[in-house]
């Protein structure tokens, strides 16, 4: 009923930055509901509205809400994207394979995912031998450059929101985390520490997170 609401006051406005905010929150809501029609509705409003050079990173992350790409599903090979580090070098998740790789999503904007920020600094110093840990921010890249977190493992941007990539692994917000094994096979999607952790020590034995675990019984 409110992304119907939101649509119904917005068919008569102009696209501006607040414009763009408003669709990228109803579009994120219609993809959380699996609701094609919805997604077809507002797609038909942001191909109305929007111009096709606007520049505005709501309206990206509301394109890649409403992409129509399919879902990766547990045992699927993996996607392979394009991703930059913070000095513009470009890379690839398959530039990984032969080791395990984990994806977080992550956002500076996310608690949770700042809290986990030491623990996955001891989880990847201990068993970087055997995997690889890759944050991929859904912050603006504007927003994402001015972090100064100084992690030990890989830290990626797309340009882009990450949108794409979120919608193909399947990552309703953050952190999420997507394991995929050393032949590139996707593994396991969880979204929080807990099932992320749960599904980690299956991949790869880690004592610490183990006995973290045993303790938060």
């Amino acid at each position: 009923i409110n992304v119907v609401s939101m649509l119904d006051f917005m068919k008569n406005r102009e696209c501006n930055s607040v414009f763009a905010m408003y669709l990228s929150s109803i579009s994120n809501k219609a993809m959380r509901l699996g609701n094609k029609q919805l997604k077809d509705r507002i797609l038909n409003l942001f191909l109305t509205k929007v111009p096709v050079d606007y520049d505005d990173q709501n309206a990206v992350k509301a394109k890649g809400f409403l992409s129509s790409g399919e879902q990766l599903k547990i045992g699927a090979q993996s996607k392979d994207f394009t991703l930059y580090d913070r000095k513009g070098k470009e890379h690839r998740i398959s530039e990984f394979k032969g080791k395990y790789t984990i994806l977080e999503f992550t956002s500076k904007f996310c608690g949770p995912c700042l809290a986990m920020l030491p623990e996955l600094e001891g989880l990847y110093k201990r068993n970087n031998d055997r995997m690889e840990l890759v944050a991929i921010s859904v912050d603006p890249e504007s927003i994402w450059m001015k972090e100064d977190n100084k992690l030990s493992y890989h830290d990626w941007n797309d340009h882009k929101c990450a949108v794409d990539l979120a919608n193909v692994y399947g990552a309703k917000g953050t952190p999420c985390f997507v394991i995929i094994d050393p032949e590139g096979m996707v593994l396991d999607v969880s979204h929080g520490a807990g099932a992320f952790y749960k599904a980690f020590v299956k991949c790869i034995p880690d004592a610490e997170i183990e006995k973290m675990l045993c303790n938060n019984k």
